[in-house]
């Protein structure tokens, strides 16, 4: 089970299909929402995060790569509305353990996240 798990996509839908897959299946103690970009550096600035489920636009890389930096054991999972060669790079390159395109469902969230777990 993760710790604390920051929800941080810029969609207030998808945040709360990720909280849901979260919760329902118990995966992390303490659950943290925010579209923020500016309040999601502050978090991972300041507080102990070891999930990040995270949207590629708007500077996810950027986040993305601070998460990294600031929580170098963290799992990252990343969406994206758009998949095509260069954004599966970018994602790779930025440090993500994992991605989906959305739209994506309780079920494959779950899946996902169960699978960072393990590795």
């Amino acid at each position: 089970m993760f710790n604390n798990a920051l929800l941080a996509d810029d969609d207030a839908t998808i945040n709360y299909i990720v909280e849901k897959a979260v919760s329902n299946a118990s995966l992390a103690k303490n659950i943290i929402i925010t579209d923020d970009r500016l309040e999601q550096v502050d978090i991972l600035k300041h507080s102990t995060v070891d999930l990040l489920v995270v949207d590629l636009k708007n500077g996810g890389s950027r986040i993305i790569e601070l998460a990294r930096k600031k929580h170098p054991n963290i799992k990252i999972l990343c969406f994206s509305g758009s998949v095509n060669e260069n954004v599966e790079r970018i994602v790779r390159e930025s440090g993500a353990n994992d991605f989906l395109a959305k739209p994506a469902g309780i079920g494959e969230i779950t899946e996902k996240i169960k699978n960072l777990q393990i590795k």
